[in-house]
């Protein structure tokens, strides 16, 4: 299994979870169009959970608003080299090391897939205007399942 899923998975399965289950959930969504940061919250919103969303238009503005932050969640456009540069810099900044990195990308060609696995990225989410769509993936991604939860009690 590689490091970063791992890392992924690891921490649904330990106490963080249990921490942290209750409390409100921060997601940063880094991406330079602004619908789909209307999108995504419309999703998000459909969950019926309560999330803190922060937005960044690019991967600059994103590095600084996470010298001040520490979501659960970075979801990513990916479209530049400086995209990918932003990954290589998320993963280097060991207060973030446990944060899944998440590709959110219009076209998921094989070459962001193998640079993005490379820097870290374990999950990959085609971009959609399809609000329904992305909820139902977004609750995949976000939501533990009944089992994960039951492995901490096991």
């Amino acid at each position: 299994m590689p490091k970063r899923l791992f890392a992924f998975y690891h921490y649904f399965l330990t106490g963080k979870l249990l921490r942290n289950m209750w409390r409100k959930k921060s997601i940063l969504l880094i991406d330079d169009n602004k619908d789909e940061l209307r999108i995504f919250v419309n999703a998000l919103n459909e969950l019926g959970v309560a999330y803190n969303c922060s937005y960044a238009v690019n991967a600059e503005q994103g590095l600084k608003i996470l010298h001040g932050l520490i979501p659960d969640y970075i979801f990513l456009d990916v479209d530049t080299e400086d995209d990918f540069a932003c990954v290589e810099q998320i993963r280097k900044m060991k207060k973030l090391s446990d944060v899944p990195v998440i590709i959110y990308a219009a076209q998921l060609r094989d070459e962001i897939r193998k640079s993005a696995l490379k820097l870290g990225s374990v999950v990959f989410l085609k971009k959609t205007k399809s609000i329904r769509a992305l909820t139902e993936t977004l609750k995949m991604i976000l939501t533990p399942t009944q089992k994960e939860i039951q492995l901490l009690y096991s």
